[in-house]
This record gives structure tokens, C-alpha cells and sequence, in this order.
């Protein structure tokens, strides 16, 4: 990576789809596994718009269905690879279509010196909550 003219240049791998495939299943398979889920079981992902090489790579090393990389491959024909904040178009993307309370959904982004990051979350049910009345202190004395 260098400046020319002050602006960014990078000069990428040929073996980058491979590189990036490997050290993102590895930080997915970690987050997965602290909450005892696997693959199948994430019904949403945000994942980085590296290009078609790199989103097939990840899509075939972690097994994520086809159909769950449509908000990425949305975002990837509309914007392009917008380097390592493009995941949050993706997840942009994912809360228009819908997510639902209880759903499970993953972002996973790479960037610079080729890290890997994934973050889980799921969204709640804010109907459940209890509410405290008006005015109460929750029972503190």
C-alpha cells in the first residue's frame, strides 16, 4: 500500500481469495463456536464486498448458503468494493429487507496487513421487555 499523488494505492495478491478465505473462517468459526452455533444457524451476513472472487472464496470455505450473500452481492453491484466500511452498506442493506426479532446475524470485514474481523449479534425482542411504571426508582429504597 502506498500514496501516489495523495491518493491510496494497494497492489493486491493473486492469492488474496485464498489468504482472505482462510483467516475469515477461522474468526467465524471462533465467534460461532463461543455461543455453540454453527453455520446453519446464522440467518444473516454482513460480509465485506471484496469482489466476486472473494465472496465466493468465503462463501465456499465457510459454507455460507447462496442465498444469504444477497445483501452483499447487492451492495458489491451498486457501490463496488468500498475497502473494509463497505460492511456497513451490507448490513444497511440486511435491515431493509427485514431482520427478524431472534434472528442471528454475522458481519465479517478484512482490511489492512490482511486481518480478519467478525462481529455477532442477534436481534431482540423489545416487546418483552418490562417496563418499569412511570416514576419508579425499581425498587431501590
Amino acid at each position: 500500500m502506498c500514496y501516489i499523488n495523495g491518493q491510496l494505492h494497494n497492489q493486491l495478491s493473486m492469492d488474496l481469495p485464498q489468504l482472505v478465505n482462510k483467516a475469515a473462517a477461522s474468526v467465524v468459526a471462533d465467534v460461532l463456536k463461543s455461543r455453540s452455533l454453527a453455520v446453519r444457524d446464522v440467518k444473516h451476513w454482513a460480509v465485506h464486498t471484496g469482489g466476486e472472487k472473494i465472496i465466493n472464496a468465503l462463501r465456499d470455505e465457510i459454507g455460507i448458503p447462496e442465498e444469504r450473500l444477497q445483501a452483499t452481492r447487492a451492495v458489491l453491484a451498486q457501490y463496488g468494493n468500498m475497502s473494509s466500511p463497505t460492511v456497513w452498506f451490507v448490513l444497511d442493506e440486511l435491515k431493509q429487507q427485514g431482520i427478524t426479532p431472534g434472528e442471528w446475524c454475522v458481519m465479517l470485514a478484512f482490511g489492512a496487513g490482511l486481518s480478519a474481523h467478525a462481529f455477532f449479534f442477534g436481534k431482540g425482542n423489545t416487546a418483552n421487555k418490562q417496563q418499569e411504571p412511570a416514576g419508579s426508582d425499581g425498587g431501590n429504597p
